[in-house]
C-alpha cells in the first residue's frame, strides 16, 4: 500500500485509560489496576474466528497478523471456526477500521457473534495496526513529543461523521489530549511505529501528514517482546 492510500483510512479505535502504549517502559504488570491490564496470558494461544470472508482473504489476515509473533513473543494465534471458543472476532469489509483492545473482546457484554476486529481490506498497514490493538497496544500520536498542531475544526467535522459519529468531547479525549508524561514514563515519539494513527494533511495546520507503515518498526518489535516475553 502507498503511503498516500495508508493516509486515507481512519482507526476508529477508541483507546483506553491505563492501556499500553508502545515505547512505554513500565512492566505492563505495572499499569494502574488490574481491570485495566488488558493483555492476554503468556503463551495463550489466540483463536480467531471470522464472521466473512473468503478462505485466501483469511489466509492473509493471518499472515500479517502473525508478523506480530515474532522470536521471542509467547502467544500464538490460529483460526477457529467454534465462536465460542473465540477470542478475536473479524470481519472484512466495509468502511470500519477499528479493534477492540485486548482483552476487551473478552467482556461478558460481547457475544459470540459480535465482531472485536473490523478491518476495511486485508492489508498490512490496516491489518498490523488494528491487530495491535487486539493485543493491547494502543495509539502513539497522543505522546507529548509528537508535535501534532492541529486543525480542530476539521478534525471536529471529519470523526463527527460516519463511521465514527464521535462528539466533540469525545474527540478532545481520544484524539488532541496528550499523555501525562508526569505520570506516564514514556520513550521518544515513534512516527515509524504502525501504531500510528493515520492523519490526514487538512487535520494539521501546517498540512503535516502522518502514514501507518506497513511494517512493524524496532520498536513495536520491542514493545510486543516486553509485552508477551517467552
Amino acid at each position: 500500500m502507498a503511503l498516500e492510500e495508508a493516509n486515507e483510512w481512519i482507526c476508529s479505535t477508541v483507546d483506553v485509560e491505563g492501556g499500553i502504549r508502545p515505547g512505554s517502559k513500565i512492566k505492563p504488570v505495572m499499569r494502574g489496576v488490574a481491570a485495566k491490564d488488558l493483555r492476554w496470558n503468556n503463551g495463550q494461544t489466540l483463536k480467531i474466528y471470522f464472521l466473512n470472508g473468503d478462505q485466501n482473504q483469511r489466509q492473509n489476515f493471518m499472515d500479517i497478523a502473525n508478523l506480530w509473533i515474532v522470536d521471542g513473543v509467547s502467544l500464538k494465534l490460529e483460526i477457529t471456526n467454534d465462536k465460542k471458543e473465540s477470542n478475536v472476532h473479524v470481519i472484512i469489509g466495509g468502511n470500519v477500521n477499528k479493534s477492540l483492545v485486548g482483552k476487551q473482546s473478552m467482556s461478558p457484554t460481547v457475544k459470540s457473534e459480535d465482531p472485536t476486529l473490523w478491518v476495511s481490506s486485508v492489508t498490512n498497514s490496516i491489518v498490523l495496526h488494528e491487530f495491535g490493538h487486539a493485543l493491547g497496544l494502543v495509539h502513539e500520536y497522543s505522546h507529548p513529543d509528537a508535535n501534532i498542531h492541529w486543525n480542530k475544526e476539521v478534525v471536529y467535522r471529519d470523526l463527527a461523521a460516519p463511521p465514527n459519529n464521535w462528539e466533540k468531547p469525545y474527540v478532545d479525549k481520544w484524539v488532541f489530549e496528550k499523555f501525562d508524561a508526569s505520570k506516564e514514563v514514556i520513550t521518544d515519539f515513534d512516527p515509524s511505529s504502525v501504531m500510528i494513527y493515520p492523519i490526514r494533511k487538512s487535520w494539521t495546520m501546517d498540512g503535516k501528514t502522518i502514514e501507518i507503515p506497513s511494517e512493524l518498526s524496532d520498536g513495536d518489535l520491542k514493545t510486543i517482546r516486553k509485552l508477551y516475553p517467552a
